[in-house]
């Protein structure tokens, strides 16, 4: 993420809050030019100087419809509706109040506008509402005013990038309401999410480490900003201008994390770091989307089973007994994998070993081990990637270091006995890190990563089985888009849809994959954030109370932060330096003012999180003192 909705008042480049439905939440109305507020439900440009431009990133189908109703204030282009835009800079638009001729349709690219149409009639009067409808097929455009058809072009291939809608005017001011992307049949894809009589609204760009964050839960009214443990915040403008001998008053809200309005269960994810030197850590989200460190800093154990001691592939479920139960890998070339309880997951039993293939000859490893109970039988199956030495030649020379994966098992009911490891399957394919959930209807249904080389492979298939002990239906094709390796798939179910976590190794970052129906998959990588450098793991839903413990042991919520740094610097120059302080659940208002004795053009609004600590930040305000908001 890296837009943020927060009030300020002096320049000229912003965000407001957007709502894609159908489940796809994309991103926020982005400006630049002109000056913009929201009150009433209606959007106001209100500056009559130069370009003024909004989009809001979307991702758009094929054919759509965009309808608005909009008015001139004043001044003569706009408003325009732009239905296809490759961000700020070039978009094509519609202008029914433009008073040049033939200017139904134009091309806007930086500050050049060219005519796509002729023949044009201008029919806009200011001060007057018009409903205004464009409706895309290809590259075929028409337009609507008051229901009665307009104007059409034809846009010769190949068009722009596609991925923004908005409004646009140029030396007008303009006001615009119920701007709605809609497809073809007129079902609603879009609308945005307008926030609170908010004026005079300018924006920050948003930069600094992974611990920075833009939310929508903790928000007064649409989003805010969350910050983490560490985090590092940078906010400034395009040009952040401080003028000579001028006060400037800084005003911002914020308060700390309120565990009270947690829901009443919260998603965990149990990851490794790089090698697995260290043991396991966690992060947490809300939405099953955005997750956040929880202990980013010390693990919850440190590893002592095996040759290498190591903690890599953990897999973690909760059992009837209400005890927490994982399995990890400890090495790259064991015959033994690990297992440890909890009843909390921040206290855990004694690490054992559990040498599940060391009855095997030629046995070359033990990875991805992974946990299921069966209600069905009412056992625990523990299921992992082995390779043996010579075993299967159909598939011996697809790996270059000739390891050739099947998956293998054992089951056991109370972890003290348990049964001889069996292969799982053979479907004369390498295969490495399983995972296994259970359907509603009961099916079980397996992902695994197809480890061949040669053929080249490198991704998540499926498979699915009335038995969980006979798996004889092929895989299925890839779950996501080829054009980068992929492993460690990690599996949630969310509002009756699936989503599978994988991590893209070679490219040190997670991809996701959606499907409602375990038959198509949609790419939903955009929408999940996931913090730098954690690897595959396993999620698992614990309840408030067990969270709040375990957010307690690692001084995450309400307490204090160690200290939060508010400054303000030109270079290596510092014009502010303040620290926040009285961290409670509500909002609280920090209020300062400086002076600036010189000119600047390229100073910088800094946040510091020190220690182990989480703000919420809203309504970050910098003006000049006096100036109305």
């Amino acid at each position: 993420m890296q837009r943020l909705a927060l009030t300020a008042v002096l320049f000229s480049s912003a965000v407001l809050g957007g709502v894609l439905r159908n489940g796809h939440f994309e991103d926020s109305l982005v400006w630049q030019g002109g000056k913009w507020s929201v009150a009433g439900g209606s959007i106001f440009q209100s500056s009559p100087n130069g370009f003024a431009r909004a989009v809001w990133p979307v991702n758009l189908p094929e054919n759509y419809q965009i309808t608005a109703e909009v008015k001139k204030l004043d001044g003569p282009e706009g408003p325009m509706i732009a239905f296809r835009a490759d961000g700020l800079e070039k978009m094509y638009c519609l202008n029914p109040a433009s008073s040049r001729e033939n200017g139904a349709f134009q091309f806007i690219d930086g500050n050049k506008i060219q005519n796509l149409t002729q023949g044009y009639t201008r029919v806009f009067s200011n001060q007057q509402w018009y409903r205004v409808k464009v409706v895309c097929r290809g590259n075929e455009y028409q337009s609507y005013v008051n229901g009665n058809k307009f104007s059409s072009v034809t846009i010769e291939r190949p068009l722009i990038a596609n991925n923004s809608v908005g409004i646009v005017s140029f030396e007008s001011s303009v006001e615009v309401r119920n701007f709605a992307v809609k497809d073809i049949e007129g079902n609603v894809l879009f609308y945005p999410s307008l926030e609170k009589e908010m004026s005079s609204i300018t924006g920050w760009n948003l930069g600094g480490n992974g611990n920075a964050e833009v939310l929508r839960e903790g928000a007064k009214d649409s989003k805010c900003l969350f910050l983490n443990s560490e985090a590092q915040l940078r906010l400034s403008q395009t040009s952040l201008n401080l003028n000579k001998e001028k006060n400037y008053r800084l005003k911002l809200d914020y308060k700390a994390v309120d565990m009270a309005k947690l829901p009443k269960e919260i998603f965990l994810f149990v990851y490794y770091l790089w090698q697995g030197h260290e043991g396991p850590r966690y992060a947490y989200s809300l939405d099953g989307l955005h997750w956040k460190n929880l202990n980013p800093k010390e693990p919850v154990f440190q590893p002592d089973v095996g040759e290498e001691k190591r903690f890599m592939d953990p897999s973690l479920i909760k059992g009837p007994d209400g005890r927490f139960h994982m399995v990890w890998t400890i090495g790259w070339d064991q015959d033994s994998i690990a297992i440890a309880h909890s009843d909390n997951l921040y206290e855990w039993s004694l690490q054992k070993a559990l040498p599940v293939m060391a009855h095997k000859k030629n046995v070359q490893n033990c990875w991805n081990p992974e946990i299921f109970y069966d209600e069905n039988s009412g056992q625990y199956y523990i299921y992992w990637a082995s390779s043996l030495k010579g075993s299967f030649p159909k598939t011996a020379n697809t790996t270059p270091d000739g390891r050739n994966h099947r998956i293998y098992y054992t089951t056991t009911k109370d972890f003290i006995t348990y049964s001889p490891a069996k292969l799982m399957f053979d479907n004369d394919t390498n295969v490495i890190t399983p995972k296994i959930v259970q359907t509603r209807s009961g099916k079980y249904v397996m992902f695994v990563k197809n480890e061949s080389r040669w053929p080249e492979e490198k991704n998540i298939r499926m498979m699915v089985s009335d038995d969980i002990e006979n798996w004889d239906s092929p895989l299925s094709e890839p779950i996501h888009d080829n054009g980068f390796w992929a492993e460690g798939p990690s599996v949630l179910k969310k509002r009756g849809c699936w989503y599978v976590f994988y991590e893209k190794y070679m490219a040190s970052k997670f991809g996701a994959a959606k499907s409602c129906g375990l038959e198509q998959w949609e790419d939903v990588s955009d929408e999940i954030f996931m913090p730098e450098g954690i690897r595959q793991g396993s999620f698992v839903r614990v309840s408030k109370r067990k969270f709040k413990n375990l957010a307690g042991r690692f001084h995450l919520g309400l307490s204090s932060p160690d200290k939060v740094v508010v400054n303000v610097k030109d270079g290596q120059i510092e014009l502010l330096r303040f620290s926040l302080d009285s961290f409670k659940p509500e909002w609280n208002t920090f209020e300062t003012s400086f002076y600036s004795v010189y000119s600047t053009e390229d100073a910088v609004l800094s946040i510091n999180v020190e220690g182990e600590s989480q703000i919420w930040l809203d309504d970050i305000i910098l003006e000049e003192a006096g100036q109305e908001q």
